[in-house]
């Protein structure tokens, strides 16, 4: 009885074919002799990833220009300002534990340029690495000597001046006098040498900036200090507290400020997630269709090979392991082509255009490249492939090799699978 048993899984292990080798090959044959329907297939799955990679990309740049608008409306991408802070108490904050970076931003001097209110700032290397992400457009290099002062592009134009070079000559009017309007009788004249230009949000309004020494500052009577920093585990309003706590009482004229991008902007931001996501589901689901219908199709008018092939000992899973290799081949050339086009538009299209409808080709320095992007498109058209060919191959592995062929022959130009029960339905009646 045993042995009879062992012969007879013997026979069936035999039958059974389970080599990987020859379902690569199936697989190579199927898609040389199907080139039309694979160029429709990959056209298919380009066209979807090329919408999910401009999608992605809208929705990572329109939430990273939220952030950035942010940073360039407040000067600086510090955490919190601390205005007016005695020696003694920006000493604690430089040795608290969650104070990640300090500097020091210093108000030295006004001037008045064609009606522009101009102060005059020193930032140390630290302050002045957290303004930098709040400017855009930066030539040359931060105020060394006495002499040397760095201006933005606006005011350099107010000034006549629409192409600056390093080393110009620059000639100021300023006072020390930081409570009073300026006034150029009581001012002092001085020759500077530019020593860079940079753009920012400033320079459309009355009142603009500009960095000198620390030479020069030091030469200033009065002065008005300013902390930035950021927090080791980032801006939460829970660690702003506990910072706000630390420090107790403040003195007249000092000020703690919070820099907490999530707190502006907040109806336009959910309303942008919103019509992002409702978007991406869509191209999704339209991609899901239309890459669906691409691979049922393909396995309609492929459903006697199918067939043959099961009579001759492929299983089930070896056909759904066909099917699903054949979708993986053709989705990495449809997938990565629609990837390329897609971050090809979206860096040297999108912004052009979204800066013309803005009518500040400004928009235009916001757009970056960010790897979420191209990650994220591929990652959503191979779940879209996947689920698209995921029902035919489970249709195609539950049919028999002899309803396969009756339902071949039957005269309907345009034969609908279903499920394997309405197949032998149909196979009854016609037996």
């Amino acid at each position: 009885m045993e042995k009879s048993l062992n012969s007879e899984e013997g026979v069936s292990n035999m039958f059974k074919n389970n080599n990987k080798n020859a379902v690569n090959v199936i697989v190579k044959n199927s898609l040389k002799y199907s080139k039309k329907r694979n160029i429709l297939t990959i056209i298919a799955i380009t066209l979807t990833t090329l919408l999910l990679t401009i999608v992605f990309s809208i929705g990572v740049n329109s939430y990273e220009t939220y952030n950035t608008t942010y940073v360039r409306y407040n000067g600086t991408s510090s955490d919190v300002s601390f205005k007016n802070p005695t020696e003694k108490q920006y000493q604690k904050i430089k040795k608290l534990s969650y104070i990640d970076c300090i500097g020091q931003s210093i108000f030295c001097s006004i001037s008045k340029v064609k009606g522009l209110n101009l102060r005059f700032f020193y930032e140390d290397s630290n302050c002045f690495s957290m303004t930098k992400d709040a400017l855009w457009n930066i030539k040359g290099t931060y105020p060394d000597s006495l002499n040397e002062i760095m201006l933005s592009s606006d005011t350099l134009k107010k000034m006549g001046i629409n192409h600056p070079k390093i080393g110009q000559t620059i000639t100021l009017n300023y006072s020390n006098d930081l409570q009073n309007v300026f006034d150029s009788k009581s001012a002092t004249k001085k020759s500077f040498k530019l020593s860079g230009w940079f753009s920012s949000e400033l320079g459309s309004t009355s009142d603009d900036l500009c960095y000198v020494s620390k030479d020069f500052c030091e030469q200033a009577v009065n002065k008005a200090v300013i902390a930035n920093f950021t927090f080791t585990k980032g801006n939460n309003e829970h660690t702003y507290n506990k910072f706000v706590k630390e420090m107790g009482s403040l003195s007249h004229g000092q000020k703690i400020e919070q820099h907490d991008a999530s707190n502006m902007f907040d109806s336009e931001k959910i309303a942008s997630i919103a019509v992002i996501g409702i978007i991406l589901l869509f191209i999704m689901f339209t991609g899901y269709l239309l890459i669906y219908n691409v691979f049922y199709l393909s396995a309609v008018k492929d459903i006697q090979s199918y067939g043959l092939l099961k009579a001759l000992g492929t299983t089930e899973k070896q056909l759904k392991k066909i099917i699903y290799k054949k979708s993986i081949r053709l989705s990495v050339w449809g997938i990565f082509l629609g990837a390329g086009i897609g971050i090809f538009v979206s860096y040297c299209f999108l912004p052009a255009f979204i800066g013309y409808l803005a009518h500040d080709p400004t928009k235009m320095s916001y757009w970056g490249f960010y790897p979420i992007i191209p990650i994220g498109a591929v990652l959503f058209s191979f779940i879209t492939v996947f689920i698209s060919a995921r029902k035919p191959g489970k249709t195609i592995g539950k049919i028999s090799a002899i309803e396969a062929i009756r339902f071949i022959n039957k005269k309907d130009p345009s034969p609908k699978i279903t499920s394997k029960k309405k197949i032998r339905n149909r196979s009854v009646i016609s037996s």
